[in-house]
């Protein structure tokens, strides 16, 4: 396909939401909003992970981030309880990902206008499941 300038221009619609967007992000400071969310749940997720050797790892960046579930004193992946944990924390009222290659990796992505004390409950419900699950 061959490119011509007309084919260059934008939607005036997208470029509105476009903007807007960036807007929103400024308005919000959501950049700073991200990196609280972080520090608060790397916080949380580094001591469950010192108190159950069955999460072999914690990781992410700003809001997202994750755990990644394994069989305690391997590497081997241990989707059985990622699919537990996620179980529990969606009947708790709290949605969590599971994703990875094997299924091990419970994801989390809390929206970035939430207030620290709905992040705080929604960490303990992730905490209550997975000391039920890997205790």
């Amino acid at each position: 396909m061959r490119w011509h300038r007309r084919n260059l221009r934008g939607s005036p619609v997208a470029c509105a939401a476009a903007l807007a967007a960036i807007d929103t992000l400024r308005t919000l400071d959501l950049a700073r909003a991200a990196r609280r969310i972080g520090e608060v749940t790397l916080t949380r997720l580094l001591s469950l992970q010192a108190e159950h050797p069955g999460i072999g790892d914690v990781r992410g960046r700003g809001a997202m981030m994750a755990i990644e579930l394994v069989r305690p004193g391997t590497l081997e992946p241990d989707p059985e309880s990622t699919r537990r944990i996620t179980r529990a924390c969606h009947q708790a009222g709290v949605m969590v990902l599971s994703c990875g290659t094997f299924a091990n990796v419970i994801r989390l992505l809390p929206p970035l206008v939430i207030d620290a004390a709905l992040l705080d409950d929604g960490l303990g419900v992730l905490a209550t499941a997975v000391d039920d699950v890997l205790a």
